[in-house]
């Protein structure tokens, strides 16, 4: 009975202590991330811990494994915040769930930084695009008044009517009779 006993007990600490003894270490594809991890390629890091937590859904490492990726690696700070708050869904009473909510707080803060940041950038190019506008709007116009000046200069001009000449050979004048002169 007593072994029974130390035995439960034994069972539950490990049970709540947040650090499983599910063998998540000892998991294949959960080893496998990790190496990838170690190696720098944390996109396949975080492709192998999304396919270890299908098969282990109630994985608290595997969720704090996997936001650590996220937050520090891939900065994908919305996809921490899952994980780390799926974790502490998982095993809130777990010996690193101050840790983990450390990271939750940290990575929230990053995220809205960053956002402020991105939201600033966005107002400034918002501000350039209008300026750009204006530039191209003015531009138009003069490009339009070039046009209009350039199409009018190319008219040809309308010539007044051109004044009679004389032609250079004289014209047969109509004979007058000649006078006889009786000298009046």
């Amino acid at each position: 009975m007593k072994f029974l006993t130390l035995s439960l007990a034994f069972c539950m600490m490990f049970a709540f202590a947040g650090c499983s003894d599910r063998g998540d270490e000892t998991n294949p594809r959960y080893r496998k991330a990790m190496e990838l991890r170690d190696s720098g390629d944390y996109p396949g890091a975080a492709r192998e811990l999304r396919r270890f937590l299908g098969s282990h859904p109630d994985s608290a490492q595997g969720c704090v494994a996997l936001g650590n990726l996220y937050s520090e690696y891939l900065k994908d700070y919305p996809a921490a915040v899952h994980y780390y708050q799926e974790a502490l869904r998982l095993d809130p009473g777990a010996s690193n769930s101050d840790t983990v909510r450390s990271y939750l707080a940290s990575v929230r803060k990053t995220f809205t930084e960053e956002a402020l940041r991105e939201s600033a950038e966005l107002r400034r190019l918002t501000e350039e695009i209008e300026q750009f506008r204006d530039v191209n709007t003015r531009l138009k116009r003069t490009m339009f008044t070039m046009q209009q000046r350039y199409e009018a200069a190319a008219r040809p001009a309308a010539r007044p009517a051109a004044p009679a000449t004389r032609s250079a050979t004289p014209a047969a004048r109509p004979a007058t009779p000649a006078r006889s002169g009786s000298g009046r």
